[in-house]
């Protein structure tokens, strides 16, 4: 009986597959039981959907990754990462219109931008907010964006990846300070309005802000002096303290850059004002005790430095920017000076 079955509902099947119009009413039929068991009217009212503010803010931005580019002067402007082209090292790069570059980040229009006052304050907006420009293009004032009181200036720059968001807010200043706070702290600051983001001791100012879970720090200065120590065993602090010693600096000495360890495997790139660069290894960093005086890493002044591997692009700026392979950086000891990149001054640099 079952063989009977199977065979009758075969030869139905068949006719279904070779036939078109058949198929069409077997359609037609599945659909119009779907109407009968589900086609009443809706049941329940939406009355309220909630939506975030900060996805209100981007709700119709295109997500591109660019550059923002920042002056001491206070301009500001974002250009496409596909408008920098990879060139040979100790090439003559591009001549900007900007004056003296302060700092250049890699970013994604969809991100929040963070500034940082000489007053301790913390501005926010959303990357896309920042006026387009091209390397060739002055920016537009900050004071566009943000609003600061008279005499009030920005001084730091920095992004928070909108899909990444780590525990903490790690702040280190021009003079050494190490200052760790819980990130949630700064996230409820209104757009364009400033918080209190850290109290700064006369003379200081922020010179690098990294948001990170407990990965080790190193800390480089401009004199070439660098030190890695673990942030997990220090507490986090309130919005509005101060810092402690991260690195002892000799008087005339500050604070270049400060790097979370994100992997083992990465190098420290390093590069000098005079457009030398080199890689030496993690391991050249041996970990210290957090406020020791570190160990040498460069003979010269130093511009920047960063957390590289082989896949990324460097962008190094001043009068002249360009854009070279972390391939074609060296890889050498922390007493080597490293090959020329460029033949220009070199005032800030970033991974793009």
């Amino acid at each position: 009986k079952e063989k009977a079955e199977l065979e009758n509902n075969l030869s139905k099947w068949k006719n279904i597959v070779s036939d078109e119009s058949l198929q069409v009413d077997v359609i037609r039929q599945r659909l119009g039981n779907l109407v009968k068991k589900y086609g009443d009217a809706r049941r329940t009212e939406l009355t309220q959907i909630d939506i975030k503010p900060e996805e209100k803010e981007i709700a119709e931005v295109v997500p591109v990754d660019v550059v923002v580019v920042t002056t001491e002067s206070g301009l500001i402007k974002k250009v496409p990462v596909s408008n920098f082209k990879v060139q040979k090292k100790g090439g003559k790069g591009i001549k900007s219109a900007d004056d003296c570059i302060m700092s250049t980040i890699k970013t994604n229009t969809v991100d929040y931008l963070m500034f940082f006052t000489n007053t301790g304050k913390m501005f926010r907006t959303v990357v896309d907010n920042v006026p387009d420009g091209t390397n060739t293009t002055k920016g537009v004032p900050i004071n566009s964006l943000i609003q600061l009181e008279n005499n009030e200036k920005v001084i730091a720059v920095t992004s928070l990846h909108r899909k990444t968001i780590p525990q903490f807010a790690i702040f280190v200043t021009k003079n050494g300070l190490f200052k760790k706070t819980f990130l949630i702290e700064y996230l409820g600051a209104k757009r364009n309005a400033g918080i209190v983001a850290i109290k700064l001791r006369e003379g200081d100012s922020v010179a690098s802000v990294i948001f990170q879970d407990a990965e080790d720090m190193v800390i480089i200065s401009k004199a070439g002096m660098g030190i890695r120590f673990e942030t997990k065993t220090i507490g986090a602090v309130g919005r509005v303290s101060q810092g402690i010693k991260g690195i002892n600096l000799k008087e005339d000495d500050e604070i270049i850059a400060a790097l979370p360890v994100h992997k083992d495997t990465d190098n420290i790139g390093i590069f000098t004002v005079d457009g030398l660069g080199k890689k030496i290894k993690i391991d050249e960093l041996p970990k210290q005790a957090r406020g020791g005086k570190g160990i040498s890493v460069s003979k010269k002044q130093v511009a920047g430095a960063a957390m590289i591997d082989d896949e990324d692009n460097i962008l190094l700026a001043g009068a002249h920017s360009i854009c070279i392979s972390a391939k074609d950086v060296p890889l050498v000891g922390k007493t080597a000076d490293g090959n020329i990149m460029t033949k220009n001054r070199v005032v800030s640099i970033s991974k793009i």
